[in-house]
């Protein structure tokens, strides 16, 4: 009868260790979430209650819909990523109001980077230009595993001056 009963402990002990070996490693098998940062570029501190498009593609030719999600009191949105894992992913400020300036344009990222190490996103150098001045302070942060950093900054006066009149 002891036999019969370690066969069954030995069985169950070998479910749990396939269990936690296939769903315990998430963004494999799991769908992720993923969080996205919003940053102001002069002051550093967080944007909060600001629209942002979000997408998603497999592939450079997949026009696969936008949604938009908001972020928080702490400028962060959460993102549900579909499952299976999606190539790539682009966050876009939207143009409501009150509108921030974009500091990158759309830039599409690796899915994968960002699940597994995250990633900031800086503006490109030179020759590229660059439409916002990066702070110091502001260079500095860094992502977490699962954080998409993105930077805007509030319109100058006469950039919004500029906006009404070329509506």
């Amino acid at each position: 009868m002891s036999g019969i009963l370690g066969l069954m402990r030995r069985r169950s002990c070998l479910i749990v260790v396939v269990c936690l070996v296939l769903f315990g490693r998430g963004h494999n098998f799991l769908s992720q979430e993923i969080t996205v940062r919003l940053i102001d570029i002069h002051s550093g501190r967080p944007l909060a209650n600001r629209p942002l498009d979000i997408h998603f593609r497999a592939a450079p030719t997949d026009m696969s819909p936008w949604f938009e999600v908001w972020t928080g009191a702490d400028g962060i949105a959460k993102v549900h990523v579909p499952n299976p894992t999606p190539s790539q992913i682009a966050v876009v400020q939207m143009p409501a109001s009150p509108a921030l300036y974009p500091c990158i344009g759309l830039e599409f990222v690796d899915t994968e980077e960002v699940i597994a190490h995250g990633l900031v996103l800086h503006c490109p150098k030179p020759p590229q230009g660059c439409p916002c001045k990066f702070r110091r302070q502001v260079t500095q942060i860094m992502a977490t595993p699962g954080e998409l950093v993105e930077f805007a900054r509030d319109f100058h006066w006469w950039e919004k001056l500029l906006r009404h009149v070329w509506e």
